[in-house]
């Protein structure tokens, strides 16, 4: 399994990409899953923790694929 994280996208951006990898065929919960975090305070640290969507992909393939389109610059 390979996790590939999307910072600071919005929920329906994220829909939008997902919408794309179901049309071309991948299918979720066997090729690939994904889970969107709000952005939140953390008490903690005092700091607003970024919203971000971490993608898991169970084909090495599909995640290079998906990084090189959708990857962070960083």
């Amino acid at each position: 399994m390979v996790e590939v994280k999307l910072i600071n996208r919005s929920i329906s951006a994220i829909m939008d990409i997902v919408y794309e990898l179901r049309h071309q065929g991948s299918i979720q919960g066997v090729d690939f899953d994904f889970a969107y975090y709000p952005e939140k305070y953390d008490n903690f640290t005092g700091h607003t923790i970024q919203k971000h969507t971490i993608f898991r992909f169970y084909n090495h393939e599909h995640a290079t694929w998906f990084t090189l389109k959708w990857a962070d610059n960083e």
